[in-house]
């Protein structure tokens, strides 16, 4: 009996040897994967963390996002901080960028580590379920294992709530990333308009100070002409004085024969008084005779510029000035008359486009003072204006006149140009504003006679431009005129309506 109970006794003691043991490796194996899972939940803990930093980041992104706004609203005064703050809103935009990557990056590690995660769940559970076959002895080891199966369920589900979070904040990156340029784009557009109004600003100040200068220099003119009225009257009193005293002289020379010799010494000196006064008397008369309204009345070889275009015929654009183009007309054979050196001219006549007014186009023509002017009067009053007012044409074309012996232009107008060259394509385009368009064209004729038609040659005078303006009432076109005229050595002069 003592063999019969040996003998199974030693069978069942290696049975048990043999579970214990395989006992024992499966519950290392599980205190393995546990301490594994401790580890993936402090990982777990630091990715938490970092999404909060980067949540922490995303407000920091939205506070910088409102003092962009209040930046932007004081862009008229600081364009510098604009413009540093754009490059600021570029290199946030850019951090964004390297974080949503980031983000991506770890959202892509988290997905990983889940599937990790529930392949060791499923192998847990395998390994629970071989516990439970192995014994009722390795039950508190099988609870414990279920305890920790449900603790790592419950860090799956914060995992997959942290997941969720990151994948909900990926999605706002884009909309950060539009209202970014969305603001960006604000602030170029107050920064455009902000440089549009500065340009304005400067145009007003330069035709402010044109004017000013036009009006110094027409009061310098009348106090010139009050100063040689003056004169003459002086010299007028002077020579009636000597009348008198002459009359006087021949009175006494009547009743004293015995003063002749006297008298007649007194008389000679009264003549020849009265002689370089009647010199001097000329001599203004002739001077003031070669002035047209303060304009000083010179050259040899001169081109008379008349504008006919449909303005000249009318007070404004609804009111006819029945004697206007007469006395344009009329003006420009007064001038022509009173060139005391003219030997050669040409008469170019303008509206949208130039044309020769007497023929000879290319040529000079010669001056003859009794027939001349009253064929350019004819001619003129043969024309009808009409049309718009190109101003590059004919200063263009009397300027290939230089090289033969151009030194004077007479400009006759009443209005700013509103037709030529001047305007890019973008501009012609856009501008609809006719002073502003008119302005821009005038700049462009003043640059054009500056550095190409009458720009300075060694050895050579340049050309004087003299401006006559009829019946205009913005302060433009005097403006215009006067400074094409002072720019090119000339005189300008206004003749207002009658």
């Amino acid at each position: 009996m003592r063999v019969r109970h040996r003998t199974p006794s030693i069978f069942s003691i290696s049975m048990v040897d043999v579970l214990c043991c395989a006992l024992g490796c499966m519950i290392l194996m599980w205190i393995n994967k546990s301490d594994e899972n401790e580890v993936t939940a402090k990982e777990l803990t630091t990715n938490k963390k970092d999404l909060f930093n980067l949540s922490a980041r995303l407000k920091s992104s939205e506070a910088e996002e409102k003092r962009l706004r209040d930046l932007l609203a004081k862009i008229d005064t600081d364009k510098d901080g604009v413009r540093k703050k754009i490059e600021d809103l570029e290199a946030k935009l850019a951090s964004l960028n390297t974080a949503k990557a980031a983000v991506d990056k770890l959202l892509t590690e988290q997905k990983k580590k889940l599937d990790e995660l529930l392949r060791a769940l499923a192998f847990a559970e395998e390994e629970n379920a071989t516990l439970a076959d192995a014994g009722t002895g390795a039950r508190l080891r099988v609870d414990d294992l279920e305890k920790r199966a449900d603790d790592l369920a419950r860090k799956l589900r914060a995992a997959d709530a942290s997941v969720g979070r990151l994948e909900r904040m990926t999605k706002e990156i884009p909309n950060l990333k539009e209202k970014l340029s969305t603001e960006e784009k604000a602030a170029l557009l107050l920064k455009a308009d902000r440089d549009r109004r500065l340009r304005e600003l400067a145009e007003a100040k330069e035709q402010y100070e044109a004017l000013r200068k036009a009006k110094l220099t027409l009061e310098s003119d009348l106090d010139g002409k009050k100063k040689e009225l003056l004169s003459a009257l002086a010299y007028k009193n002077r020579l009636d004085d000597s009348e008198k005293k002459r009359q006087q002289l021949e009175d006494l020379l009547g009743q004293r024969g015995r003063d002749l010799r006297e008298a007649t010494q007194a008389a000679d000196q009264l003549k020849e008084e009265k002689r370089k006064i009647q010199d001097e008397a000329t001599r203004i008369r002739v001077a003031a005779e070669q002035r047209f309204a303060g304009i000083e009345l010179r050259g040899k070889r001169v081109m008379f510029l008349v504008d006919m275009s449909g303005s000249m015929d009318l007070v404004d654009e609804k009111t006819p000035a029945p004697t206007k183009w007469g006395d344009v007309r009329h003006a420009v054979a007064r001038v022509m008359r009173s060139l005391p050196d003219l030997e050669k001219y040409q008469v170019l006549i303008f509206a949208e486009d130039v044309q020769y007014l007497l023929g000879k186009d290319g040529e000079w023509i010669d001056y003859d003072a009794k027939t001349s002017p009253d064929r350019v009067l004819d001619a003129l009053a043969r024309i009808k204006p009409k049309g718009g007012t190109n101003m590059h044409k004919p200063l263009e074309k009397s300027f290939s006149y230089r090289d033969k012996g151009l030194d004077t232009v007479y400009l006759f107008s009443d209005g700013l140009p509103n037709e030529g060259e001047g305007l890019t394509p973008e501009q012609d385009r856009t501008i609809r504003d006719e002073t502003q368009r008119s302005n821009l064209l005038g700049k462009y004729i003043r640059r054009k006679l500056e550095n190409d038609w009458n720009r300075t040659i060694r050895g050579k005078d340049r050309v004087r431009i003299n401006a006559v303006g009829f019946f205009f009432e913005s302060p433009d076109v005097g403006a215009f005129l006067w400074a094409l005229a002072r720019e090119n050595d000339g005189s300008f002069v206004g003749m207002s309506r009658p």
